[in-house]
C-alpha cells in the first residue's frame, strides 16, 4: 500500500479530543436524566419493607469486606479477571498493526478490519445479558454456561481465524471514497478475506458474552452494600490483566512475530474457562445464602417499622 494511506490525516490528537467531548456530554445528561436507585430497592426480600418507609442502613465494613472472601462465586469471579483481560490488552494494541504490517493493508483499512471483531463484542454484550436473563429464570447456572460458552468460542473462532492468511492487500486508489470502495469489492468480495471478516465478528459476539454475565453474577451473590466494592476488585483485576497485555503481545510479538502472539493472546482464554467451571457449584449455594439473608433482613427491618 502506498504511504499516502497510512499518514495522519487529523493527527493523532484529534481521537482523544472527540471521546473528551462525548464524555462532558454523558456526565451532563447523567447528571439530569439518570435517577440514582435506594439502596436495596431491587431487591425482592426488600422491595415490600423499603415502600413501608424503612431504610436500608446496612453499610461496608471491615466484616462486610471480610465477608467478600467467603463466598467461592466472588473469588473465582476476580482471579478470572486477569488471564480474561490479558488477550484485550494484546489485541487491542496489536491487532491493527498485525494487519498493517503483515497484509500490507492502510492504517484506515487496518482498523475496519479489527472493528469487525470489537463490534461483533457489542453485539455479544447484548445478546449475551438478553440470553442470560432468559436462561437464569429457569436454570440457576444459565449465565455460568453463557460465560464458558462465550470464552471456548471467541478462544476457537478467534484462533481459527489468525491461523487462515489473509490475500495480501494491493490497493492502490488514493482517495478515501474509493479506497472503501476498493477494499469492500475487491479485498472482501473477491477473496477470502470477506469470510474471515465474519469469522472476526462471530468471534467477537462470543467475546461479549461474558462481561454482562458476569456483572449480573457479581450482584446476584453478593449484599447490596458490598457490590460496588466487589466490582471494584474485578475491575482492579482486569486492569491489571489488560495493563499487561500491551507488554506482553510485544514481547512475543518480537520473540515470536505478531501472528503467534495474537494466538498466543487468545489461548488464555484457557485460564478464564477454567475458573467459570466452579461457579457452576458455588453460584447457586452463595445466591441462594444471599437470598436467605436478605429475607432474614427484610424481616427485622419489618419489625423495626412495627
Amino acid at each position: 500500500a502506498s504511504d499516502v494511506y497510512k499518514r495522519q490525516v487529523y493527527g493523532w490528537g484529534f481521537p482523544f479530543r472527540i471521546i473528551a467531548i462525548c464524555g462532558f456530554i454523558s456526565i451532563v445528561l447523567f447528571y439530569f436524566l439518570l435517577k440514582e436507585p435506594k439502596k436495596g430497592e431491587s431487591e425482592p426480600e426488600l422491595e415490600r419493607v423499603l415502600k413501608e418507609g424503612e431504610v436500608y442502613d446496612y453499610r461496608i465494613n471491615w466484616e462486610a469486606f471480610k465477608g467478600i472472601w467467603k463466598k467461592r462465586t466472588n473469588i473465582y469471579l476476580i482471579a478470572q479477571s486477569i488471564p480474561g483481560s490479558v488477550p484485550w490488552g494484546i489485541i487491542t494494541t496489536w491487532m491493527i498493526t498485525f494487519f498493517v504490517v503483515t497484509y500490507n493493508m492502510p492504517i484506515l483499512l487496518a482498523t475496519i478490519f479489527s472493528a469487525s471483531f470489537l463490534a461483533g463484542c457489542g453485539f455479544g454484550a447484548i445478546i449475551g445479558g438478553y440470553l442470560g436473563d432468559s436462561l437464569e429464570k429457569k436454570y440457576a447456572t444459565g449465565r455460568v454456561t453463557l460465560c464458558v460458552m462465550g470464552q471456548t468460542g471467541v478462544l476457537v473462532l478467534l484462533t481459527l481465524a489468525l491461523l487462515i492468511n489473509l490475500p495480501v492487500y494491493n490497493g492502490t486508489s488514493s482517495s478515501f471514497g474509493n479506497m472503501i470502495l476498493e477494499f469492500i469489492q475487491d479485498y472482501l468480495l473477491k477473496t477470502k478475506a470477506g469470510w474471515i471478516f465474519d469469522l472476526y465478528f462471530v468471534a467477537g459476539i462470543f467475546a461479549g458474552f461474558a462481561a454482562p454475565n458476569m456483572g449480573a453474577m457479581a450482584v446476584n451473590v453478593n449484599f447490596p452494600e458490598v457490590r460496588g466494592t466487589v466490582w471494584a476488585l474485578n475491575l482492579a483485576t482486569n486492569l491489571i490483566g489488560r495493563g499487561a497485555g500491551p507488554l506482553i503481545g510485544g514481547i512475543l510479538g518480537e520473540a515470536l512475530g505478531l501472528k503467534n502472539a495474537l494466538i498466543f493472546a487468545s489461548l488464555f482464554f484457557i485460564f478464564s474457562v477454567i475458573l467459570f467451571i466452579p461457579t457452576y457449584w458455588t453460584k447457586p449455594y452463595d445466591e441462594m445464602i444471599t437470598r436467605k439473608e436478605l429475607a432474614i433482613r427484610a424481616k427485622s427491618l419489618k419489625e423495626e417499622v412495627v
